[in-house]
């Protein structure tokens, strides 16, 4: 036998490996993500990153002792970076981003009038110089 046809049989052999463990993992692994990802787009996409990181370990001859374990590592490991590259909620409602920090000191300020309005005047200014000043 020629070098070209072993190597043949080699790739073939392990296409047959890669499509048995595929077959055999994909139920759970799709089960696993879902529990974890809300989106049902998004868990597709994880699988699929998912299955094609095993691939790349097989083409690249990468030895990996236990496949499940494995995948399972992967897809968590996917799932994690999703999370950090979704952006955090808004400050306050209806705003995009978070408010400068002059609204956020005149919005306390406002909390504090109608517990200041029977205060003496010198204590209701240095209570509200010492909340009001920035940090």
């Amino acid at each position: 036998m020629d070098k070209a046809a072993s190597t043949y049989w080699v790739m073939a052999e392990q296409d047959q490996r890669l499509t048995e463990t595929i077959g055999r993992e994909q139920g759970r692994l799709r089960n696993f993500i879902r529990r974890r990802v809300a989106d049902e787009s998004e868990a597709e996409d994880i699988l699929q990153d998912v299955f094609y990181e095993l691939i790349e370990a097989y083409r690249l001859m990468k030895p990996i002792e236990q496949v499940g374990a494995w995948l399972y590592r992967v897809a968590r490991n996917r799932i994690i970076d999703g999370f950090r590259k979704k952006k955090p909620e808004p400050f306050f409602r209806g705003e995009r981003s978070r408010p400068p920090r002059t609204a956020i000191r005149d919005r306390s300020k406002n909390c504090f009038r109608h517990p200041m309005r029977g205060r003496k005047p010198p204590t209701r200014e240095t209570f509200c110089w010492r909340n009001s000043r920035p940090l």
